[in-house]
């Protein structure tokens, strides 16, 4: 079964194609990722590049998301995050 993909396209037109969050990160990856967060001090403490090691985001779509500008950056995160449930109940 193929996964869903989460579409994002910048200002300047760069297309970001990446499996939504909650489908790309296992169950294994999110308990690294919040023993982190606790040691962190909590989630708005954790880097993000953490959550896109355990997202398996590749080094050329990591070179893109590197080169947004801070206002597509953030939008891409929230929307990411937020559209990863959307339909779950």
């Amino acid at each position: 079964m193929a996964l869903e993909k989460f579409h994002f396209t910048t200002c300047d037109d760069v297309d970001i194609v990446v499996p939504y969050y909650l489908d790309a990160v296992n169950r294994k990856g999110m308990k690294k990722i919040q023993k982190l967060a606790k040691e962190a001090g909590g989630f708005e403490n954790l880097d993000d590049d953490v959550l896109f090691e355990h997202a398996n985001i590749g080094k050329d779509t990591m070179a893109k998301i590197d080169e947004m500008s801070m206002r597509d950056y953030l939008k891409f995160l929230d929307q990411w995050m937020e559209e990863s449930t959307v339909g779950e109940s």
